[in-house]
């Protein structure tokens, strides 16, 4: 998506995105490999700004979907 678009739909500027929070539900893929880490680092709202959360938490909030996206 383009910036105008990602941040007319979540409400953050790209660079900025968090994994969790946006303004409209958004479909949220989570890749499988990713769910093995305890933490993990996104946006944190601010260009500046990291949040560290877990691939459950993502989950859980967004209701998101697990799916094997990367490749080996």
């Amino acid at each position: 998506a383009s910036p105008f678009v990602v941040k007319e739909i979540t409400g953050y500027e790209v660079g900025a995105l968090p994994p969790i929070i946006h303004r409209k539900p958004v479909r949220t893929f989570i890749d499988s490999k990713v769910m093995s880490f305890d933490k993990v680092y996104g946006g944190g709202g601010a260009v500046n700004a990291l949040l560290e959360i877990s691939p459950e938490e993502i989950k859980r909030l967004n209701k998101a979907e697990v799916t094997d996206i990367s490749k080996e």
